[in-house]
């Protein structure tokens, strides 16, 4: 089995991690971003090319992929702009491998270097953007906690759409139609979602089961 697989990394779902990196003064940076495998050796990450986490990766060609058990800690590094890093709350220190710094309180750290950098331009919701996809080569990983276990988004999508999913079988049994025509629509919701990030996931697999099990629920109906 790939160590990357070990770890908890995805070729179908992407990890939501602590990518580090230098700048070009060598100040090192956090950023939340998701993450695949990418084969037995290689990762891929997904970033705004025009952030600074970008321009770092660009120029050092490197980074480290820091994965976290603390939710508030990678929520805190996605949003900055809310999240204001405060005196020493990181704790970086130098990897052994490649130029890039890594998180002291990281369960598990993976060491990459660039091996290819494609941009291109997206539409979507929220206007245009021009987003790069990262290849990078893994020449460390350092498991520091044992069992580390990335998060997922579609970790979340599947434990509300279960929720849901209980949560309409009791409205059910109790004759409450129209609370469960509003949990089915917050189940369809999920599995939407879902499925934009995720599409060949364990997780979509089992939103669509939940799914289809209503299905036939409704049908009875007729």
């Amino acid at each position: 089995m790939s160590i990357l697989r070990e770890i908890g990394l995805d070729e179908n779902s992407p990890s939501e991690i602590v990518l580090a990196t230098f700048d070009e003064g060598g100040v090192p940076n956090a950023s939340a971003v998701g993450v695949w495998k990418n084969g037995s050796e290689r990762v891929k990450l997904r970033l705004f090319a025009g952030s600074q986490t970008y321009r770092n990766v660009k120029d050092r060609k490197a980074g480290t992929i820091n994965i976290l058990s603390d939710s508030l800690f990678l929520i805190k590094r996605g949003l900055p702009e809310i999240f204001p890093v405060e005196g020493r709350e990181i704790e970086f220190k130098n990897a052994g491998n490649v130029d890039a710094p890594y998180l002291a309180e990281a369960d598990c750290v993976v060491e990459f270097e660039v091996v290819k950098i494609s941009e291109r331009i997206v539409k979507d919701r929220i206007g245009t953007s021009k987003m790069a996809e990262v290849i990078g080569s893994v020449e460390n990983v350092d498991i520091r906690n044992e069992n580390p276990r990335p998060f997922r988004r579609t970790d979340f999508y599947l434990i509300e759409s279960a929720v849901l999913a209980t949560r309409a079988i009791e409205a059910r049994r109790n004759c409450r139609d129209d609370v469960f025509e509003d949990l089915i629509e917050e189940l369809k919701f999920f599995k939407e979602k879902c499925g934009k990030i995720a599409a060949k996931s364990r997780e979509m697999e089992a939103i669509i089961r939940i799914s289809d099990y209503f299905k036939d629920i409704e049908a009875e109906d007729f």
